[in-house]
């Protein structure tokens, strides 16, 4: 599993962060970029995270936790729409992946190939 551990604080931001957005009843779709983008994949890999939206979409998203692919401990509990919309070439957040300012990143053509059904 290549996923990294959260310290408490992290998770405790995480869950207030959930809480404020999911207590929006109009929200059922939700958008963000980069760091944010990143976020939106890790919601959508939880088992509730991915119960919460209808749809997820990322802007150049900066997927630092989905580093190993399918086996990355991804279990979402149901299969939930995803756009990613990334240009060839954003410097920060490279389209063929490699090491971030976070950390290393998937290229995104493999991120949304484990994301599509099979």
């Amino acid at each position: 599993m290549t996923r990294r551990a959260c310290s408490a604080s992290t998770k405790t931001k995480f869950s207030a962060s959930v809480n404020a957005i999911t207590s929006c009843p109009e929200c059922s779709n939700l958008f963000s970029m980069s760091n944010g983008g990143g976020f939106i994949g890790t919601l959508a890999c939880d088992p509730i995270g991915s119960t919460l939206f209808k749809g997820v979409a990322a802007h150049s998203g900066a997927f630092y936790t989905d580093i190993g692919g399918p086996s990355n401990g991804c279990s979402p509990a149901r299969i939930i729409p995803i756009l990613e919309i990334h240009g060839a070439v954003d410097k920060t957040v490279k389209y063929e992946g490699g090491r971030g300012d976070g950390g290393p990143q998937p290229a995104i053509s493999d991120w949304l190939d484990w994301w599509a059904p099979t």
